[in-house]
């Protein structure tokens, strides 16, 4: 009785008052969605050929979208990562468009799949530390780690979409079902003799280059390297060794014999400084020596005087009549050569000095 007394209070207020009855049966009205298209670069592609899905998002002027980096599914992987560019409206809105650049490697109908992008308020994305002020686009592995730190998100899915991925084989290839040459076409008589020539005759070529390279280097490894030149103090030892054992200061050959041994000092002195050349008299040489020009490399020895003493004998000898006896003749040139020995090598430059005219 009571149930039958309700619906008939119903049917007389609807009587009564239609329109309120059809406002509160009414569902309300949904915002609309930002994601407004999703399409495919191309909807027939070669296998290996690249192409791209992209989707349009309408953003607000205080909205931030997340959407993953890159996409992957059976018979589809990413060619590179994600891109996006912006436009804005004259309403303040922004219209993104996602790129995503794919690789098909599956023959036949393959499927692109579906995925999730949100949007969010930028407030909420900021204060979550997924984005900065300024930016349109945040941190989707920031967003995906913790998504409850945006409680105002609104999820988009994409729809998947398909594409058709042709072979690049021939209908005769296919039909003929492709399979490897077997062996014997390879290492048999089947085989391909101008290939096996050439790899043949490249091959001996490459040893041979080979062996000559490892020889000529383990020769070089080998080699004995040629000893340095002997240095201007060498020479000067050297020779006046050999006037000493020469016995010329014993035959009366004292001329010969100081000529000999002062050149050889007169040479072993020139490499001291480059102006003291062949142009200077033994004279000029000793003076120099002596003077405020003096070689540094004699002043760290026994010193001008050790030397001058001896040169000037030398020059009394060729050029005037002394003739010492043997004994003194070869105690000038011990007396020379000690000077030498002691002498150092390393020279101080110094200003060339102005050649003087020989005597």
């Amino acid at each position: 009785m009571g149930s039958v007394l309700g619906v008939a209070t119903s049917v007389v207020a609807a009587t009564l008052h239609p329109h309120d009855t059809l406002h509160a049966q009414s569902t309300p009205q949904q915002e609309a969605s930002p994601l407004e298209s999703v399409a495919l670069s191309e909807d027939s592609v070669e296998i290996g050929d690249r192409f791209d899905l992209h989707l349009q998002l309408r953003l607000g002027p205080d909205d931030v979208a997340f959407f993953p980096d890159s996409l992957a599914a059976p018979g589809v992987e990413p060619f590179d990562a994600v891109g996006w560019s912006a436009e804005t409206s004259a309403d303040g809105t922004r219209l993104l468009t996602v790129s995503y650049p794919l690789l098909a490697y599956q023959t036949g109908p393959v499927l692109v799949p579906d995925f999730d992008v949100f949007v969010a308020p930028r407030s909420e994305a900021v204060q979550a530390d997924y984005a900065d002020s300024e930016d349109l686009v945040g941190s989707w592995d920031a967003f995906r780690a913790e998504p409850a730190r945006v409680p105002s998100v609104r999820l988009l899915p994409v729809p998947p979409r398909q594409v058709m991925v042709a072979t690049v084989l021939g209908l005769d290839d296919i039909t003929t079902q492709i399979t490897p040459r077997p062996p014997a076409d390879l290492s048999g008589g089947n085989r391909d003799w101008l290939a096996t020539f050439l790899l043949a005759v490249f091959g001996v070529l490459l040893s041979g280059i080979a062996v000559s390279s490892t020889r000529d280097w383990m020769q070089y490894r080998s080699r004995v390297p040629p000893p340095p030149p002997p240095t201007p103090k060498e020479q000067a030892l050297s020779v006046l060794g050999e006037l000493e054992a020469s016995g010329m200061h014993a035959d009366g050959r004292l001329k010969e014999f100081y000529t000999g041994w002062s050149e050889a000092v007169r040479r072993y002195i020139e490499s001291f400084q480059t102006a003291w050349g062949p142009a200077w008299t033994s004279t000029e040489l000793m003076s120099d020596l002596q003077g405020p020009r003096r070689s540094v490399a004699v002043e760290r020895s026994m010193g001008p005087e050790g030397i001058a003493g001896v040169m000037r004998t030398a020059e009394e000898v060729k050029f005037g009549g002394l003739r010492p006896d043997p004994e003194r003749a070869l105690g000038h040139l011990r007396q020379a050569r000690e000077w030498v020995e002691r002498s150092a090598e390393e020279e101080t430059p110094v200003e060339p000095a102005s050649s003087g005219a020989p005597s």
